[in-house]
């Protein structure tokens, strides 16, 4: 269905310091580039969380693991945006959106759609996921599947500077354009973390 918006949502996400700032290379055309029209809507799925209770996260596989029961199944081939509301950071909007609709023909006017949908949200910073079907090890590269929808969502107008970005594979999670070992091991982190968070729990 259509993106819908509601006053309160269930989770706080941590505030200044806790989201990575990115600063891509837009490809020609992709920088503060405006559509001369718009694609359909029905290629971005929204919705909002549903719940009245407030719980504080500070791990980001608490968000990772929200995702699924936000959107209502585990998403494949979709890059997920979640708008991170004033005053606290408290999610939104969850947006999704096919990779093949993202990184195609018209990748930089639906990216534009979907910063849209995020702006009027009042979106002050983003928390992004790419789901995909190609291993942690490739999907990390330079202008996979997953670096190419990235940086068509980064290069959309109006998004807020402050956006953390992930990556789900099959065979685990990452920070996208994480270099640090320690955290962002090369085969990703262990998958089972996400269904081990205490949000997971609470949700099941």
């Amino acid at each position: 269905g259509w993106p819908r918006w509601r006053e309160t949502s269930p989770l706080d996400v941590p505030g200044e310091g806790a989201l990575r700032r990115q600063a891509p290379l837009c490809s020609e055309g992709g920088l503060g580039r405006k559509a001369p029209y718009k694609v359909a809507r029905r290629s971005i799925v929204g919705t909002d969380p549903v719940g009245a209770a407030v719980v504080r996260v500070s791990d980001p596989a608490e968000v990772l693991s929200y995702v699924p029961h936000a959107v209502g199944y585990v998403p494949t081939q979709s890059i997920v945006a979640i708008s991170l509301r004033p005053p606290r950071r408290r999610i939104g909007l969850v947006a999704r959106v096919d990779l093949d609709d993202i990184v195609g023909e018209r990748g930089h006017d639906v990216a534009d759609d979907l910063a849209d949908f995020l702006t009027a949200d009042g979106a002050v910073a983003l928390f992004v996921v790419v789901y995909t079907s190609e291993p942690v090890a490739r999907a990390r590269r330079s202008r996979s599947l997953a670096d190419r929808a990235f940086e068509s969502l980064m290069c959309a107008q109006g998004l807020p500077e402050s956006v953390e970005t992930w990556i789900v594979a099959p065979d685990g999670y990452v920070a996208w354009g994480c270099q640090d070992l320690t955290c962002c091991p090369t085969g990703g982190r262990d998958l089972r973390d996400l269904d081990d968070t205490r949000l997971a729990t609470q949700l099941t």
